[in-house]
């Protein structure tokens, strides 16, 4: 993989490629396999009238606000001394 190719990765992807490019190329091509496979599965899930976002509207709804859950994650730490986080 060249300079040029690195510089148009997502971190994300930066950050796998470090972590996979010494493995074998069978391992490698097995790991191809499964996540080319993965992504036939994502777009079954979805029909073609529906975007992406609404295909996902519904998959984290508990009726919780970001702010109710941002304050149960506040009150559930144990201890405050270690980090100060800023309010939003």
């Amino acid at each position: 993989m060249n300079t040029r190719e690195l510089e148009t990765m997502s971190p994300a992807s930066t950050l796998y490629w470090g972590m996979l490019k010494g493995l074998n190329d069978k391992t490698k091509r097995e790991l191809a396999v499964l996540l080319v496979n993965s992504i036939g599965r994502t777009s079954l899930a979805t029909t073609k009238s529906e975007s992406f976002f609404d295909g996902l509207s519904d998959a984290w709804d508990d009726g919780v606000s970001p702010e109710e859950e941002t304050a149960r994650i506040r009150d559930a730490r144990a201890s405050g001394i270690t980090r100060m986080l800023e309010d939003f």
